[in-house]
């Protein structure tokens, strides 16, 4: 859109220019008309032109608003929304739901014992929305202080949904993130300072969340 504005800038000053230029030859005027009719023809042409580049950049400028209204709209409601329905040393039971009942791709779920950073993590693959999935654990001594889970939307966006507690900190959050760096937080509050090494071991670099 920045490129069609300077060409539209650049034909108005290249006709304001060659208007005042055609008229300074003398021999202009031999061919027909008086120079006050040729100025009010110039200056129709100028208006018209003017008015067709104008009606034409408002015209791109709301199709590509509504282009990305579109996408904005189609992104969330490949959003996940996830609930855990039951947490023990023994299993995770979880589901989740979005606005299309799509599926989720590429689901893992990591769990993070005794507030550290160490971690046991599931492949789950691709789950459909509103399916309840239950975690088997053996050998654990306590329930998970945090569990993540990661995912892919049917549109490419990567998700990460932590949940759990950290010296009486307790956290609910849903990421879009991508190229190591959150990018939305899309439920729970934006100050997750307190589990930002966990993010980042997960998504595997800088979590501060991105400036655009």
């Amino acid at each position: 859109m920045k490129k069609k504005i300077i060409y539209f800038v650049l034909i108005v000053l290249i006709i304001s220019l060659l208007v005042p230029v055609m008229m300074s030859f003398p021999r202009f005027w031999n061919y027909a008309g008086s120079p006050d009719s040729w100025v009010g023809f110039l200056g129709s042409l100028l208006g018209s032109l003017l008015g067709v580049i104008g009606a034409y950049l408002v015209m791109s400028i709301q199709l590509q608003s509504d282009k990305e209204s579109t996408r904005l709209k189609e992104s969330k409601d490949e959003r996940p929304y996830f609930f855990i329905n039951a947490l023990s040393k023994n299993i995770i039971n979880f589901e989740f739901y979005n606005a299309n009942h799509s599926l989720l791709n590429y689901i893992e779920v990591r769990t993070f014992y005794n507030n550290s950073c160490t971690q046991a993590k599931h492949s789950l693959g691709h789950i459909k929305a509103n399916t309840t999935t239950e975690i088997e654990f053996h050998g654990r001594e306590n329930k998970p202080d945090i569990i993540v889970i990661t995912a892919q939307t049917l549109l490419g966006e990567n998700i990460l949904y932590i949940y759990g507690s950290r010296n009486g900190v307790g956290i609910t959050n849903t990421f879009v993130y991508n190229n190591k760096k959150v990018i939305e937080v899309y439920t729970g509050p934006d100050d997750y300072h307190q589990f930002n090494d966990i993010i980042a071991k997960v998504i595997g670099g800088n979590i501060e969340k991105n400036k655009q």
